[in-house]
């Protein structure tokens, strides 16, 4: 399936698409007049089915930590979360820069995705479905 067939097939299923992706479609959370906000939550299609689930929390939260403290609490976010069979697939840091000065950093992300695989389109949803929960309920 391709990234576009996934996108219309999701869109039929009431889903909201933030983008469309080479290798398969993030989620949005919600929609605010025309604002679109990323779920955090990615369906793959390529190489084969699976969910990508991003937990992440920003500095500013936690001053003064390193950053091995605070990619431990988004993995904690991710243990927290409840979601079974998540597998590490990255871990990054990103500033999150003024859109009027780009050289000053306002804040920093600090993301760890997991992978959670799937043997088809249904199951696939069907996870994507219980992370948005899980999601919305640790407030991430």
């Amino acid at each position: 399936m391709t990234p576009a067939e996934l996108k219309k097939e999701l869109s039929t299923r009431g889903f909201l698409v933030y983008r469309t992706l080479p290798d398969g479609v993030a989620l949005a959370e919600y929609q605010r007049a025309n604002l679109l906000v990323d779920a955090g939550i990615r369906i793959c299609t390529l190489p084969t089915f699976g969910v990508l689930i991003r937990f992440r929390v920003e500095q500013h939260a936690y001053p003064g930590e390193s950053d091995a403290q605070l990619y431990a609490r988004a993995r904690e976010l991710a243990q927290r979360s409840g979601l079974p069979n998540l597998t590490e697939v990255r871990a990054e840091c990103i500033p999150q820069t003024s859109p009027s000065d780009p050289s000053r950093v306002m804040d920093v992300f600090y993301e760890v995705n997991f992978m959670l695989a799937a043997n088809d389109l249904e199951e696939a949803i069907a996870q994507a479905s219980l992370s948005a929960k899980a999601l919305r309920s640790l407030g991430s």
